[in-house]
């Protein structure tokens, strides 16, 4: 979403690795996607490197889709690193409560209810500045295309510039 979970999370574990801890920053749908490329006799081996950790950061939690097997990866990866009392930051763009599914795998409730127990929430919020450009850049490109972008207006802004601003740009 733009406020810097991911940033700041990373920050941490760079700071702690630098002091020699060993940190693991990852998400489910890069493990997902790992666990597909690699042979049967690999996974373990590479499962065990997050309950292994000193610190695991689980990024975009949430985003990855939603299968009984990833369910299952995710309550043995929890389930360890709970074991272990591996500290883990879990950094999601979804309120808290939406992770717990009424319907669904009660395995990933398991281990959304132990992510729960063992993490403090902390909401970060995207700066004020950036949030009102952001808001401002989309109701403009909204308009042009509700309008119909006129040939001196080709170019639609992104990445925290206004129309204006890509059009200086394109000059």
């Amino acid at each position: 979403s733009g406020s810097g979970k991911s940033f700041l999370a990373a920050a941490i574990v760079n700071e702690l690795t630098d002091k020699g801890y060993r940190c693991r920053f990852t998400s489910m749908l890069t493990i997902m996607n790992t666990l597909s490329a690699i042979g049967y006799e690999n996974r373990r081996d590479y499962l065990d490197q997050f309950s292994n950790a000193e610190l695991l950061v689980l990024d975009d939690f949430g985003i990855e889709t939603e299968t009984s097997y990833s369910n299952n990866v995710l309550n043995g990866i929890v389930g360890k690193c709970y074991e272990k009392h591996v500290p883990m930051i879990v950094i999601t763009p979804y309120p808290q409560d939406s992770l717990l599914k009424e319907t669904g795998d009660s395995k990933r409730n398991v281990a959304v209810k132990r992510l729960r127990s063992r993490c403090f929430p902390y909401t970060v919020l995207m700066p004020v500045g950036r949030s009102a450009k952001k808001a401002r850049k989309k109701s403009e490109n909204e308009a042009l295309i509700k309008d119909g972008i006129k040939p001196e207006q080709q170019t639609l802004a992104f990445d925290g510039e206004t129309n204006s601003e890509a059009k200086q740009g394109k000059e």
